[in-house]
């Protein structure tokens, strides 16, 4: 089977007047196809500069990155990839159907769209039925970052990078979009990397957590969680998930 995500020996280093600085080094990781994902470490370890390797946005300075068996470039070509962001960046005079139909507008449509990836059938499914005509304005930020995950979606991505998207919000908000996440991911079967500073965020969610190290930015530890799904919020309070979730947390202490 094809990984979703490949990276060889992948180095990334910074260069400007100032000197340079290197970002990534030396990372080896592969990613199944519909797997779950987190990327957890200290600031400046390099966790958004992965997910920029892997849609494109950033070359390797050494080793290979390959998605979905291909250069990155093909799968940003291709439209494989779907970015969503801390600030959900929705234009504020378009309505929450308008801004997912956003991407329709300025790309080429892959083929004749299911009831599901249709953007009326994207805000059903993260939960936004009846708000289609809402101005962003309207919308908590809750309701403002699930339009901009359906707005991700609506391309059919086989991969959904996700940077910190929940990182802004209230503890009781958070809680309830992770268990929409889960239920998103298994229903669309994408394959998901999401960065996080929340260990247990990253564990309730991940089949899987990348540890990373900074100075230089390096692969610390893969971390499985190995938690049945699907995930109440009550598997909190598990002994099983308190384990991982304090070697994860030892884990950051040397990072």
């Amino acid at each position: 089977m094809t990984p979703a995500v490949k990276l060889e020996a992948a180095s990334v280093r910074f260069t400007s007047e100032r000197g340079s600085v290197t970002a990534l080094e030396n990372v080896g990781i592969e990613i199944p196809p519909g797997g779950f994902w987190s990327l957890l470490g200290p600031s400046g370890c390099g966790k958004s500069t992965l997910l920029r390797l892997v849609a494109d946005l950033v070359a390797p300075t050494h080793g290979t990155v390959a998605v979905l068996g291909g250069p990155p470039a093909t799968a940003r070509v291709n439209r494989e990839l779907g970015f969503v962001f801390q600030d959900p960046t929705l234009l504020p005079w378009r309505s929450a159907l308008e801004n997912v139909r956003l991407p329709l507008e300025v790309g080429p449509q892959k083929r004749e769209r299911s009831a599901q990836w249709t953007p009326e059938g994207l805000l059903r499914l993260v939960g936004l039925a009846g708000r289609e005509d809402a101005l962003p304005h309207e919308l908590s930020g809750g309701m403002r970052q699930r339009v901009a995950i359906a707005r991700a979606l609506v391309s059919e991505p086989r991969i959904l990078l996700m940077d910190e998207p929940f990182g802004a919000l209230d503890e009781i908000t958070r809680d309830t979009l992770n268990e929409e996440l889960l239920r998103i991911w298994k229903q669309t079967e994408t394959t998901i990397l999401f960065v996080t500073h929340s260990i247990p965020e990253a564990v309730f969610l991940s089949e899987r957590v990348l540890v990373l190290a900074t100075n230089p930015g390096r692969v610390r530890e893969v971390v499985d969680c190995g938690l049945p799904y699907p995930r109440p919020l009550s598997v909190r309070e598990t002994p099983e998930f308190i384990q991982i979730a304090a070697h994860l947390r030892a884990l950051l202490q040397t990072c």
